[in-house]
C-alpha cells in the first residue's frame, strides 16, 4: 500500500500530490546495512593499521584497496585502482583505500 503525500503552495492549496511506496528508503541503507558497511569499514582500518609495516613494504608508493580484511587491489595512480576493483563485488565506496607515500616532515624553527 502507498503512502500518499501532499504538497502545499505557500497559500496553503493543493498543488501535486505523489505516492510513495511504504517500503521505500528512498535509496539509503537501513539501519541493519549501515551498521554492517561501519563495522566492516572499521575492521578494514584496523587491519591497514596492524599490518602497515608489511604493506608498506609491498606496496610502497602505490594506492591500495582493502576490504574484508585483505587488499583486494592496487595500482599506480587512483583511477587505476577504483577501475581494477569496480567489477569485482565490492560494493561501491566500502573498501578503504590508501595511497602509500612516505611524506617527510619539515620543521622550520
Amino acid at each position: 500500500m502507498a503512502t500518499g503525500y501532499l504538497a502545499l503552495s505557500d497559500t496553503g492549496l493543493p498543488f501535486h500530490e505523489y505516492r510513495v511506496p511504504e517500503s521505500s528508503n528512498f535509496g539509503l541503507p537501513s539501519s541493519e546495512e549501515f551498521d554492517r558497511a561501519l563495522h566492516g569499514f572499521e575492521r578494514d582500518e584496523r587491519y591497514f593499521a596492524t599490518n602497515r609495516d608489511e604493506l608498506w613494504a609491498a606496496y610502497a608508493g602505490r594506492w591500495v584497496a582493502i576490504y574484508d580484511a585483505r587488499v583486494v587491489g592496487d595500482a599506480a595512480d587512483l583511477p587505476s585502482l577504483l577501475q581494477s576493483i569496480e567489477g569485482r563485488q565490492i560494493p561501491q565506496g566500502l573498501a578503504v583505500v590508501k595511497h602509500l607515500i612516505r611524506q617527510d616532515t619539515v620543521r622550520i624553527s
